[in-house]
């Protein structure tokens, strides 16, 4: 691939990064070891209990109208938001990492977790106890914590860094793996545990990063993003190199391999060549969408990795659904019923293909200037917004079907995503692309296509294949329409 050289008009001037030449204080830090501390003794770190024996014997007992995969979906979420909020509270004292937006966001996170945990102890074990104290004084900790670098407001390596991971597109794996799980056990291949999950999941999430790192540079040295196009500014504007992000890119994919090693001792040994096969597969896409000798993306096929990394496609081997089949489940129950859940998550699968489109549709122009052809060139400027149209009405059409012939009523709750597919239609296909908003369409899609995959997964969970009327959970009901109206708000 030749790296066509940017224009000088094209060149952003370089932008300021935090780097402050003291330092780092040692109060500063000491706190930050502190509220670590309690942060990991709130959340019952070193207590020897499991994740499945909290859930059991703590969240499940606060959340008991739930069921009980709803439950440990809400712990999941709130364990990782802790465990992004400890990362923050680690970097935030460090100059050139931390700044006034870490240290917010450690705040937010923390304080985010504290609570979650506090309300759920308090339910389950009653307010009387020193963890649940705590739990309390951790808000009030996190407001007086003040380190020197919360009076930068400039951009920190850190949080441009993790701009370049390109965090809303990961709907388009989100989506699936919730369904995906959700699914399987609704048909009678259940989890083995949350950490084997937690593996996969985060594997996969990983690869997803690496894959937008390697895009990003690859946008860049091609010429398409620059200071008017790009949405992650972490290149064009100098913060990051692009040989840093192409190091990023290598030790995310190295780190979920590691996961990979991490979970293969528990993996069925006959079934270990599979689960190999599967990583590789996913990573090489990864590297071939936007690099190589034949980017997939430049050359119409985008949509053809994307249809692959969600499903189990014939022609290029394992992909998500068999990922966690392998992973997270037994083989022996999930693969036999894979084909099934390749059912479930094709209207995801449709949406985030949407995602990819959406991106193709804002950088068409830029794409034409440069020589590369995405589905969206080839298809050119109407016949691509038709079929971006198609990919966002189809899923809720699928849906339907699928609810008729599995008699899983619970995928009908992803019919309340429908004002939101036509907002994603009217944003994306009809609003000028001279509209300053216009830049940030991913964004827009990847949220339409994380409210399908939760209202799904969560529809699912609450009105299972075959539940009759007095098996359908009330609570997972108000649950999913909680979440959806959540997303509504704030997206």
């Amino acid at each position: 691939m030749t790296a066509t050289p940017h224009s000088a008009e094209c060149k952003a001037p370089q932008a300021q990064v935090s780097s402050h030449k003291s330092s780092m204080l040692p109060q500063d830090a000491l706190m930050s070891v502190v509220l670590l501390v309690v942060l990991a003794y709130c959340w019952g770190l070193g207590d020897g209990k499991a994740f499945s024996r909290s859930v059991n014997e703590v969240v499940h007992v606060a959340f008991w109208f739930l069921p009980r995969n709803l439950a440990v979906g809400i712990h999941w979420v709130f364990s990782f938001v802790a465990a992004l909020g400890a990362i923050c509270i680690a970097v935030s004292p460090v100059p050139s990492l931390g700044n006034k937006k870490v240290v917010k966001f450690a705040a937010v996170a923390t304080t985010i977790a504290a609570v979650y945990q506090l309300l759920v102890r308090t339910l389950a074990l009653g307010p009387w106890c020193l963890r649940t104290a705590m739990c309390g004084a951790l808000p009030i900790l996190m407001r007086m914590y003040s380190p020197q670098t919360k009076l930068d407001e400039d951009q920190s390596l850190f949080s441009a860094w993790v701009v370049s991971l390109r965090i809303p597109p990961f709907a388009a794996l989100i989506a699936p793996v919730a369904i995906s799980l959700i699914t399987m056990e609704s048909l009678g291949a259940p989890v083995i545990s949350a950490e084997r999950a937690t593996s996969a999941v985060l594997a996969l999430c990983l690869l997803q990063a690496s894959a937008n790192q390697i895009n990003s540079v690859a946008d860049f040295l091609n010429g398409i993003d620059d200071i008017h196009t790009a949405s992650d500014r972490s290149l064009v504007d100098g913060i990051l190199t692009p040989k840093t992000m192409v190091w990023s890119a290598v030790s995310l994919t190295g780190l979920s391999a590691v996961f990979l090693l991490l979970t293969l001792p528990e993996v069925d040994l006959a079934y270990w060549s599979y689960a190999i096969l599967s990583w590789i597969t996913q990573a090489s896409f990864a590297i071939l969408y936007t690099s190589g000798p034949f980017p997939l993306k430049y050359y119409a096929m985008g949509d053809l990795v994307m249809y692959d990394r969600s499903i189990r496609f014939i022609a290029f081997g394992p992909s998500v659904s068999a990922l966690l089949a392998l992973w997270a489940t037994e083989p022996a129950l999930s693969l036999s019923v894979l084909s099934d859940v390749f059912v479930f998550t094709l209207p995801s699968i449709l949406l985030t293909i949407g995602i990819l489109n959406a991106n193709n549709i804002r950088d068409l122009d830029s794409d034409t200037e440069v020589g590369i052809y995405t589905v969206a060139n080839v298809l050119g400027h109407k016949w691509c917004r038709i079929y971006f149209g198609m990919l966002q009405l189809f899923p809720h059409i699928i849906s339907i079907w699928v609810a008729l012939s599995y008699h899983c009523y619970g995928i009908l709750f992803s019919l309340s995503v429908i004002p939101r597919s036509l907002s994603t239609i009217s944003r994306i296909c009809l609003t000028p692309q001279s509209d300053p908003e216009y830049k940030f369409v991913v964004k827009y899609a990847s949220h339409t296509t994380l409210m399908y995959g939760l209202a799904t997964a969560m529809g699912i969970a609450s009105a299972p294949v075959g539940a009759s009327l007095d098996q359908i959970s009330l609570g997972g009901v108000f649950a999913t329409s909680a979440v959806v109206a959540f997303l509504y708000r704030v997206g």
